[in-house]
C-alpha cells in the first residue's frame, strides 16, 4: 500500500507541467492529507492516522513581473475511521 501511495506520488510530482512559451500557465497540484481523530479522554491511546489524496488543476495568468492572477480546481479526499471494538 504504502509503495503504491509512493509511486503514484512520485507519477504525479513528475507529471505536474507548466507551460512557459504560452502566456496562460497550466499546472497540477497533488499532496498527501493526513488526519487523526481522537477524544479527550484517548488522547494518548493509538491514534490511527487517515491518509487521503489532494490534487487538482490550476491555471495561473501572469500580469506583470511580480503579480499574477491564478484559479484552480482541487479535489480533497477526506473522512476519518473509528477502530472502537
Amino acid at each position: 500500500m504504502k509503495t503504491r501511495l509512493f509511486a503514484t506520488g512520485l507519477f504525479l510530482v513528475a507529471a505536474t507541467f507548466v507551460l512557459p512559451a504560452q502566456k496562460l500557465q497550466i499546472g497540477l497540484r497533488n499532496g498527501l492529507n493526513v488526519s487523526s481523530f481522537s477524544e479527550i479522554s484517548e488522547l494518548n491511546e493509538g491514534d490511527h492516522l487517515r491518509s487521503g489524496f489532494g490534487g487538482g488543476i490550476c491555471l495561473r495568468y501572469p500580469l506583470k513581473n511580480n503579480f499574477a492572477i491564478q484559479s484552480g480546481l482541487n479535489f480533497e479526499q477526506k473522512g476519518f475511521r473509528n477502530f472502537r471494538e
